[in-house]
Order: structure tokens, then sequence, then C-alpha cells
């Protein structure tokens, strides 16, 4: 009897660590959907950073652009303003 004892004790913790493994697989495929859910989080997360860094890139060359249209034009006016002053009676 107490070999049927143990075997029935055996049999009993064979099946609970069968059941904790089938806990174990389920949970570890819920990790790695999950894993796999972040790691494209990340990387739509990069591309668009590189989109606003291409997107601030493009806006200063067009301050730079801006700034040096600016420059010309002022000293399209101040040689204006010195051809203009020629005319004066």
């Amino acid at each position: 009897q107490d070999i049927m004892k143990l075997a029935q004790g055996a049999v009993t913790h064979v099946s609970d660590i069968s059941g904790m493994a089938e806990e174990l697989e389920e949970d570890s495929a819920s990790t790695e959907d999950a894993v796999h859910s972040i790691a494209a989080v990340v990387e739509e997360n990069a591309a668009s950073a590189q989109q606003v860094s291409a997107s601030a890139e493009e806006q200063t060359a067009a301050v730079e652009e801006l700034s040096a249209s600016a420059d010309k034009l002022e000293q399209i006016a101040v040689e204006l303003q010195e051809s203009v002053r020629e005319f004066k009676i």
C-alpha cells in the first residue's frame, strides 16, 4: 500500500508539474507576443523620429535660405538708396 500511495503521489506531482508547464508555455507565448508588439512600436517610433529629423533639417535649410534672401534684399535696398541719392535735385 505504501508503494501505491507513493505512486499516486508521484502521479499527482507529475500532473501538477504538467499543469505548471502548460501555464509557463502560455505565459511564454504571451510574453513573446508582447515583445513583438513592443518591437513594432519601437520601429514605428524610430521611423517617426527620422521623419521629424528630416523635416527639421528641411525647415532649417528653408530658414537659412530665407535669411540669405533677406540679406541680399537688404543689400539691394542699400544700393537702390545710393542710386536714388545720385538723382535727387
